[in-house]
């Protein structure tokens, strides 16, 4: 450490002083030169409106964002574009339907195969529905809120089509297994009220059986889903129910119509009104 005293000490800080000032601009730039380029900048967030965004800059957000809620915003984001219904789009949900880490983002690729509601989904739906009890390499074992999501699906392309008799055989066999052995409600409530599009002779028994359930919710969507079926009422009794079915050559004759003694009490379907734990 350098000392000045005596009458020389005045004169030392001046020409320190000067030394220094005459460097000072020299010095703030070797500063600024030597520290870490681009750091703050690197961390600023990109706060333009989501409107200004192309879809490449949402697919890209989709897909290589480590923040989960960023891929979920960019899934919604391309989701809301122009280019949503487009194929490359398509695979994008699909791709992240099934192998998203996060739920949420998972939740959000249903989401918009539900809202375009093309045929085309109901294999990835299907697949990551029974993802529960047949695991595969190409599919992340899917939550509840997942497998809810993808049974939605499947409804919003059933009831877009008024009648889903042509799609694949795989659909059917899925939806009523997840009614036989889905452990969440919500999920089985939305299985049950998809298999009332189908008029295939495999659902009607599936339906009879779900009947003999304890839960309520559970029985009076499968009968309601029946009476849409067949166009009549046995009120809940599965016995009645088998009877009927083993006597008739064409349950569907009457599909449609209102049964006597029938009355529908919620216009929205059953398992708008119940919640998973957890998803409040």
């Amino acid at each position: 450490m350098l000392a000045f005293r005596g009458k020389h000490a005045t004169r030392g800080v001046v020409h320190m002083l000067a030394f220094w000032g005459k460097h000072a601009t020299l010095v703030l730039m070797l500063v600024l030169l030597t520290a870490p380029a681009g750091c703050k900048s690197s961390r600023r967030r990109d706060w333009r409106p989501d409107s200004m965004r192309s879809s490449d800059e949402w697919t890209k957000m989709a897909l290589e964002s480590e923040r989960p809620n960023d891929r979920r915003r960019g899934v919604v984001g391309l989701s809301e574009s122009r280019d949503a219904r487009a194929d490359w789009a398509m695979k994008l949900y699909e791709t992240v339907a099934k192998s998203d880490i996060d739920a949420s983002v998972r939740c959000a690729a249903f989401r918009a195969m539900e809202q375009i509601a093309d045929p085309r989904s109901q294999t990835t739906a299907i697949a990551v529905l029974e993802s529960r009890r047949q695991p595969s390499e190409e599919i992340v074992p899917a939550p509840a809120s997942v497998r809810w999501g993808a049974v939605r699906t499947l409804y919003a392309i059933a009831s877009a089509s008024g009648g889903a008799n042509d799609a694949p055989p795989a659909v059917v066999t899925g939806l009523i297994e997840t009614v036989r052995s889905e452990p969440e409600q919500r999920v089985r409530l939305t299985a049950i009220d998809t298999l009332a599009y189908y008029r295939d002779r495999k659902v009607p028994p599936a339906l009879v059986d779900a009947l003999e359930d304890e839960d309520f919710a559970v029985r009076r969507a499968a009968e309601s889903s029946l009476v849409a079926l067949t166009g009549v009422t046995h009120h809940y009794d599965p016995m009645a129910w088998r009877a009927w079915l083993a006597k008739t050559s064409d349950p569907f004759a009457s599909a449609g119509q209102t049964p006597e003694g029938w009355n529908e009490p919620d216009e929205k379907p059953k398992w708008d009104w119940l919640q998973l734990p957890g998803s409040g």
